[in-house]
């Protein structure tokens, strides 16, 4: 399947969320070359100019937009009799199977011990305005004052609307990786995925939970894409929560994923979970307690997991 699809988008222009051209120029690209490629996000009001512009053609193709991630009921529908509207993610999957060959290996459900001695892991590592507006309320509430976080430093201090009208004005925000404060992630750390697992892996193993912070968490502007973000505690053997937007949420249900706590709809909800669970990491019998009850949903997700290659093969829209 994978030499299918570079043999279709061959020569195609692919564009990255939020770096995508106007739709007279997105045009004009699939008349020229026959198609382009939508990488990771699909923006809502990007999406619906461009399917109006493309169900106007008139004459020509075949043409074919590309889109990794899925494309939400009811967005706009593609349905030019002379251009196919595909869905694949080309670039997860690679990953997944490194995942699943780390998982094999590195079976875990005995969470909740001696070891773990922080409350939560959090990874965060491009700067991202959606994050960041949670980010900062979390480190406003001193939520990660005992958690293994990173975070970037942060251009934009100005733009951003806070959470809680009481958080404190920014002055200055350095970024820092999962060893030190001041420091920041490079390339590899950023882009190797499969890589990295291992390297995260004993972060995520000292921690009680993860809190997931996918990308444009609780901004329904955005289409459906899961990242290596949520597959990385999975594969680990702990718990974890979700931030998501909503689209995000229904794919991780559609795909068999159960979450350890209800996924939440709102940053508020997110911040409510993190606190309730911080007051439940202070009493040791409630932690065991709690940690107890999470084993059937960390073997339960770790199935889906090993079974989430076929999901893409079968959630493709390439070969139909």
């Amino acid at each position: 399947m994978q030499s299918q699809y570079q043999s279709l988008v061959e020569g195609f222009p692919h564009y990255l969320q939020d770096n995508k051209p106007d739709t007279d120029r997105m045009i004009a690209d699939i008349r020229q070359h026959g198609g382009v490629v939508l990488d990771e996000f699909v923006r809502l009001t990007e999406w619906r100019p461009l399917v109006e512009a493309v169900n106007a053609i008139e004459h020509g193709g075949p043409y074919h937009v590309v889109t990794r991630s899925h494309i939400p009921e009811g967005w706009p529908v593609l349905s030019s009799p002379h251009c196919t509207h595909i869905t694949h993610d080309p670039w997860l999957p690679q990953h997944i199977e490194a995942l699943q060959k780390a998982q094999a290996q590195h079976r875990h459900y005995h969470h909740g011990g001696d070891s773990v001695t922080k409350d939560f892991y959090v990874a965060y590592g491009t700067e991202s305005h959606d994050r960041e507006r949670v980010m900062r309320a979390m480190e406003s509430l001193n939520m990660l004052d005992n958690s293994v976080y990173s975070r970037p430093p942060v251009t934009d201090r100005g733009t951003q609307t806070p959470i809680y009208r009481e958080q404190p004005p920014v002055s200055e925000i350095q970024g820092r990786t999962m060893e030190a404060q001041g420091k920041s992630i490079n390339h590899e750390q950023r882009y190797l995925h499969g890589q990295n697992w291992h390297t995260l892996r004993p972060y995520m193993l000292t921690c009680q939970t993860a809190v997931v912070l996918d990308n444009y968490c609780f901004n329904d502007d955005y289409s459906a894409l899961h990242s290596e973000k949520m597959l990385y505690p999975i594969a680990a053997g702990i718990p974890w929560i979700y931030a998501g937007n909503t689209h995000q949420r229904k794919l991780m249900s559609d795909r068999g994923f159960r979450p350890h706590m209800p996924m939440a709809e709102t940053p508020e909800k997110l911040i409510d979970q993190m606190l309730w669970l911080k007051a439940v990491f202070s009493n040791t019998e409630m932690t065991k307690n709690w940690q107890t009850r999470q084993g059937e949903i960390v073997i339960h997700n770790q199935e889906i997991l090993a079974g989430l290659d076929k999901r893409f093969v079968a959630e493709s829209t390439l070969c139909s």
